[in-house]
């Protein structure tokens, strides 16, 4: 307390008496305290050390670091007679080769002559036993006349279920257990069982009994002569088989972010890339699942594209329309039937095209996008289709279209007259006659609206969009357009053989 002592004098019958330390109570000890660990420790503050009062936070960036910080805090305190309550620090113990020798030492001795002993069938056992929040532990011993000595030792973690017994149902739990492991010691011979539980020595005169109780004691008193000895004390013999071990170290084990890293680049590339095309959930670990797997890959996916705001921002409504849909009969072979529509409203290139042909097939609802312009005419329609869909896959046996101008003309109609081709119309305002189209117009909207950050150039991402839309698993048969029509998927840069 310094010069201020004089100050704490009180005087009373007997004499005058003074603080030589610093009393609780007092208004001003905190900040004094506070202001006197300011001072020891002035060279140190906001370096490596944080002082609250009595408390010492140490920190550093290395291990070595960290040693000879600690170092110097404790050269402060020795400096300033200052010291520390072993039972409020954690302090580091190095476990060495001879202090590891040392405690497997102590083990073999627990099991070796003279301290352990076989068990002699004459002579009158003793049983210890014990019990925690966690475990029971017991062990056997011997009065060879030259004092008790272990025969057997046993301990055992507690059930989750037993975890929640009362104190007295874990002892005589640990009792049960006794009599059941060490069975055929036990079984015809004079045991006394020392407990540290008062209450158990007149368990066998309890007027009320749980059920569990009265099967254990049945049990005991069925197979088993024996005594139950109390002994009051606080440090029992097994008390170091039922306890936690007191944890003098800890492993500290260093977990990188690497894997999770590259795992959301992964999907990364699969969802955003100018490949891809921000499809949803299914589609994406599907795209994933072709070439890599990880545990709990689907809740990384889900929480990704859950994620992606251009995704959530972006798609179309999945509101289902009123009225029952009939199905429309199911093609044998690839591109024999086709659905056809056309997308407007896009911006107006220099080339004129201001619209987008689609083409669907229904067996592997493969696509393709070609540009065009509002004012296409049916002839212009039918050589567009010939160039895109019929150089390609041949002649087709059925289109699917709207009631479009251009598909109802006169044209339109004798021109796949003459093909053997046979036209299907949807129903006036029922567009899920052609759903398979409208739902294909929906995503090639989206992948313009979420691949083209300047949807005035969308004519020259179409292409890739178009690959991108071919190259995702379908919903409806779980594998790309490309792996239904070529038997293969396309390379990408994902994958393992690029």
């Amino acid at each position: 307390m310094g010069i201020g002592r004089f100050l704490s004098v009180t005087g009373f019958f007997y004499g005058s008496c003074e603080y030589t330390v610093m009393p609780f109570g007092l208004t001003n000890a905190p900040s004094m305290f506070q202001l006197m660990m300011n001072g020891v420790f002035r060279y140190l503050l906001d370096k490596c050390v944080i002082i609250y009062r009595d408390d010492i936070l140490i920190y550093s960036t290395t291990r070595e670091q960290h040693l000879k910080d600690l170092e110097a805090i404790f050269q402060c305190l020795q400096q300033n007679y200052l010291m520390t309550k072993g039972s409020k620090c954690e302090v580091l113990i190095i476990s060495g080769e001879r202090s590891n020798f040392a405690f497997d030492g102590l083990k073999n001795i627990l099991i070796s002559p003279p301290v352990f002993r076989i068990a002699d069938p004459e002579r009158p056992f003793k049983v210890v036993t014990d019990a925690s929040d966690i475990a029971i532990g017991e062990f056997l011993v011997h009065d060879f006349g030259d004092g008790l000595q272990p025969i057997a030792y046993e301990s055992r973690k507690l059930q989750s279920a037993e975890q929640n017994y009362p104190i007295h149902d874990k002892e005589m739990l640990a009792i049960v257990h006794v009599f059941k492991i060490w069975r055929c010691y036990l079984t015809g011979a004079d045991v006394t069982v020392q407990i540290y539980q008062k209450s158990l020595q007149y368990l066998r005169a309890q007027p009320n009994l749980n059920p569990r109780q009265i099967r254990w004691l049945d049990y005991l008193e069925s197979n088993f002569t024996y005594r139950i000895l109390y002994k009051k004390g606080a440090n029992n013999i097994a008390d170091a088989l039922s306890r936690p071990s007191a944890q003098t170290a800890a492993v500290l084990i260093a977990q990188t972010n690497s894997y999770r890293l590259l795992r959301k680049l992964l999907i990364q590339e699969v969802h955003d890339s100018n490949l891809s095309g921000h499809f949803g959930v299914d589609k994406t670990l599907k795209a994933v699942q072709r070439f890599y797997y990880w545990p709990d890959m689907i809740s990384d996916v889900q929480k990704y594209v859950g994620a992606c705001p251009i995704s959530q921002t972006m798609k179309s409504s999945r509101q289902r329309s009123a009225g029952l849909l009939q199905p429309l009969e199911p093609p044998q072979r690839f591109w024999q039937h086709v659905t056809i529509d056309f997308v407007t409203g896009l911006p107006a290139r220099p080339s004129g095209n201001d619209a987008v042909l689609v083409v669907v097939d229904r067996l592997t609802k493969m696509a393709h996008f070609a540009p065009c312009c509002l004012t296409i005419t049916a002839k212009e329609t039918s050589r567009l289709f010939i160039s895109v869909v019929i150089r390609l896959h041949g002649i087709s046996v059925g289109i699917i279209s709207d009631s479009d101008p251009r598909f109802t003309s006169c044209f339109w109609q004798d021109t796949w007259n003459r093909y053997g081709t046979r036209l299907q119309f949807s129903s006036a305002y029922h567009p899920q006659t052609d759903g398979q189209t409208e739902r294909t117009n929906q995503t090639m909207e989206q992948l313009i609206r979420t691949n083209c950050p300047d949807i005035s150039k969308w004519e020259d991402s179409l292409p890739m969009l178009e690959f991108s839309y071919n190259n995702a698993p379908s919903a409806t048969t779980n594998h790309s357009a490309f792996s239904l029509n070529y038997g293969m998927d396309p390379t990408v840069p994902i994958s393992t053989n690029y």
